[in-house]
C-alpha cells in the first residue's frame, strides 16, 4: 500500500474557523426562515424509476446506477446500524438514501460536510468556495423530495466527525474530498465503525485519488470483500471481516 500522511492526518484549525470552535461540529438550524414547500405525501409507495425522474425535474440526480445502489441498500441493506454519508454538497445522495431508507421505516441519514459559506478543508489546510445560496438550495431539496425529516446534515470536517460519532454503521457513502491522501482517511477513519456486512458505496470512483484510494485501502485489505464497479463513477464493496 501506499503510505498516506502518518500521525494526526490535519493541521490544527484556526480557533476563528467559520465562528467555530477548533473541533467544528453540530447539526445543522435551519439559518433562514423555509418557504413551505412540500412535494404532496410523501411518495413511499413510488417505485424507484419514478421518483428518480420526478427528483430529477427538481435537479436532484445521480446516474441511474448509482442513485438505485444508494437507495437499495438504504432500504433493504443488512445489518442493523447508521446510514452515513460523506460529503452533502447539494444534497442528492442524502435525498437517494434517506427515500430509500423512509420507505421502509428504517434509519436515518447521516450526512457531512463543511458547507457555511466556504468549504475549510482542514487536510489541505484552504478555503473553497461554495456558491451562493448552495447551503439554502441543499435544504430545498431535502424539502422538495419529501425527505427532510428523515436526514440530519452535520456541519464537520470528515475525520473529526469520526472522532466524535462513535456508533456502528450498516450503509457509508463516501463523496468527499477525492484526492487520494483524503480519501484514504476517509476510509481508515471510518472503516473500524462498519458492521459485518456493511456496505461502503464510493463516488466518483473515475476520479485518480478517489480509485487508488479503493483500491488500496479497501481492494487490498482482506476485511472486505472485492471491489464491484458498477460504472465508470460508482463502487462498491462489503465488509465480511472484523
Amino acid at each position: 500500500m501506499s503510505e498516506v500522511k502518518s500521525g494526526k492526518p490535519w493541521p490544527d484549525p484556526p480557533e476563528d474557523l467559520l465562528g467555530l470552535p477548533a473541533k467544528p461540529i453540530g447539526i445543522y438550524q435551519n439559518p433562514m426562515p423555509m418557504p413551505n414547500v412540500k412535494w404532496k405525501d410523501f411518495p413511499k409507495n413510488m417505485p424507484f424509476e419514478e421518483y428518480h425522474q420526478m427528483a430529477g425535474k427538481y435537479g436532484i440526480h445521480h446516474t441511474v446506477n448509482h442513485g438505485k445502489l444508494l437507495y437499495d441498500s438504504a432500504k433493504h441493506g443488512t445489518g442493523e446500524g447508521y446510514i452515513v454519508e460523506i460529503g452533502t454538497y447539494w444534497g442528492h445522495g442524502a435525498c437517494y438514501l434517506a427515500f430509500g431508507s423512509k420507505t421502509a421505516g428504517r434509519e436515518k441519514v447521516i450526512t457531512i460536510d463543511i458547507d457555511k459559506g466556504h468549504m475549510y478543508s482542514l487536510y489541505s489546510n484552504q478555503f473553497f468556495d461554495r456558491p451562493p445560496g448552495q447551503l439554502l438550495r441543499t435544504y430545498m431539496n431535502f424539502l422538495m423530495v419529501g425527505v427532510s425529516d428523515w436526514i440530519i446534515p452535520i456541519r464537520c470536517d470528515s475525520i473529526l466527525a469520526s472522532e466524535i460519532l462513535d456508533v456502528p454503521i450498516r450503509v457509508l457513502h463516501v463523496d468527499g474530498d477525492h484526492y487520494y491522501n483524503p480519501a484514504a482517511w476517509d476510509i481508515i477513519a471510518w472503516e473500524p465503525k462498519l458492521v459485518l456486512g456493511a456496505i461502503v458505496i464510493f463516488h466518483d470512483y473515475n476520479l485518480e485519488g478517489v480509485q487508488k484510494a479503493v483500491d488500496e485501502y479497501i481492494q487490498k485489505n482482506p476485511v472486505f470483500s472485492d471491489v464491484v464497479v458498477v460504472d465508470i463513477m460508482t463502487a462498491y464493496a462489503y465488509k465480511v471481516a472484523a
